[in-house]
């Protein structure tokens, strides 16, 4: 009878000592472009999300300075703020913390609906009545809008007078720090965080919105800043995402309408 031989199947050890490290490699590559593409990715998104996040931010600052009365160096004397920028009841001042990091202080007027529906009224304090023939002769109730950084985070504060007694609601409230505000007769809202990892918040003034140089602040008297029509701000984002940092930089010119 004749016999036949058939060869093993399977690898060899010489064959598995060849083939499994260029596996290993292979996957390892595939591996180290998915974990790229998924830092990418994320890397992408924050970046996108903070660009829409300043825009945000500038758009509401606009809408702010837009309608502003004035542009101050320290709030009004008729506010109460126990918090102030710090949240320990420290002094507000347009210079802030540093040059790089500013405070925004803007007096505006209180309205009986959103400053931007074009439906609101001025919301004035009842001296003389609230009647069609008086209440135009009544003082109108401002406020102060201060934008501050703490913490390398923009922050929108409101101050108004909470003990008036006024010809309609405003729709303003007074805001205070969501992690030192208690329960008390000033507060009424928490301040706006508009902005996270921010680096740099410059505002330069102008009396003239076609002027080249800015307003010289340096005496930092309260009459600085009456000539004051137009503000230029600008702002720097700087973050660290999935190992990789991006800075993103925007300045905004406004002119304000009440001058």
């Amino acid at each position: 009878m004749s016999t036949k031989s058939h060869r093993n199947s399977g690898f060899t050890l010489v064959e598995l000592v060849i083939i499994v490290p260029i596996a290993m490699l292979t996957i390892m590559g595939v591996v180290v472009a998915l974990i790229n593409l998924v830092s990418d990715n994320i890397t992408t998104r924050s970046e996108l999300s903070s660009m829409h996040d300043t825009q945000s931010a500038f758009n509401t600052i606009e809408a702010d300075a837009n309608i502003a009365a004035s542009f101050l160096t320290t709030k009004d004397s008729q506010f109460s703020d126990p918090y102030g920028p710090d949240g320990a009841g420290g002094s507000w001042s347009f210079a802030g913390s540093s040059t790089s990091l500013q405070t925004l202080i803007i007096r505006g007027y209180a309205s009986t609906k959103n400053p931007l529906d074009e439906t609101r009224r001025p919301v004035y304090i009842n001296q003389l009545g609230c009647a069609a023939a008086d209440i135009l002769s009544n003082p109108a109730l401002t406020t102060n809008v201060i934008y501050f950084i703490r913490n390398n985070n923009l922050y929108r504060r409101v101050l108004t007078i909470t003990s008036a007694t006024t010809c309609a609601t405003p729709f303003q409230k007074q805001s205070c720090p969501p992690d030192r505000a208690t329960n008390n007769a000033i507060c009424k809202a928490d301040d706006s965080l508009l902005l996270t990892d921010v680096k740099s918040f410059i505002v330069d003034y102008y009396s003239d919105p076609l002027a080249g140089s800015p307003i010289d602040t340096s005496s930092g008297l309260p009459s600085t800043l009456t000539p004051a029509v137009a503000i230029r701000i600008k702002l720097k984002v700087s973050k660290v995402v999935a190992g990789q940092s991006f800075t993103y930089e925007r300045s905004l010119f406004i002119n304000k309408r009440n001058s």
